[in-house]
């Protein structure tokens, strides 16, 4: 593949992203307001019945609302997609590329492991919260950036 066609994909991507975040911070600010999540006791959320299992963690996000579980699994999507992003960087062989498309992957890990965490904190612990903020404003921001150096 040439790089024309890295390029080209690497930014639409980026703008696909920057797209998804957007929606990930509506969703995100939706449940803030609009969901009441039970507070849980840290590392026994509310929906957690016998051990770290996928079927009582998916059924509780799901009675908290399909807002919850769509900001899970869009934060998923998201996440795939930024590492895509990053393996587009490295092929296109540009310093700055590269470089923001690892920055922007760090975010979005950092946003995806705060959120877990406030998660599994029982909801109570709002650092977790602060951080995902961070790591979302932060990921948006080198995401803008990379989307300039892709079009120079």
């Amino acid at each position: 593949m040439s790089k024309s066609l890295y390029g080209n994909l690497a930014k639409s991507l980026t703008f696909g992203s920057l797209t998804l975040l957007l929606i990930e911070f509506i969703l995100g600010m939706w449940i803030n307001l609009f969901v009441s999540l039970p507070p849980g006791t840290p590392n026994r959320p509310p929906y957690q019945e016998t051990g770290f299992m996928m079927g009582p963690f998916f059924g509780g996000m799901m009675s908290f609302g399909g807002a919850v579980m769509a900001h899970f699994m869009l934060g998923l999507l998201i996440a795939l997609v930024s590492f895509i992003i990053m393996i587009l960087a490295f092929l296109l062989g540009d310093l700055k590329v590269m470089m923001m498309g690892v920055i922007s992957f760090l975010f979005i890990v950092v946003a995806g492991i705060s959120g877990l965490s406030f998660m599994m904190s029982g909801f109570t612990n709002n650092f977790y919260s602060f951080l995902m903020s961070v790591g979302f404003i932060l990921a948006f921001s080198s995401y803008s950036a990379l989307l300039y150096f892709l079009k120079t």
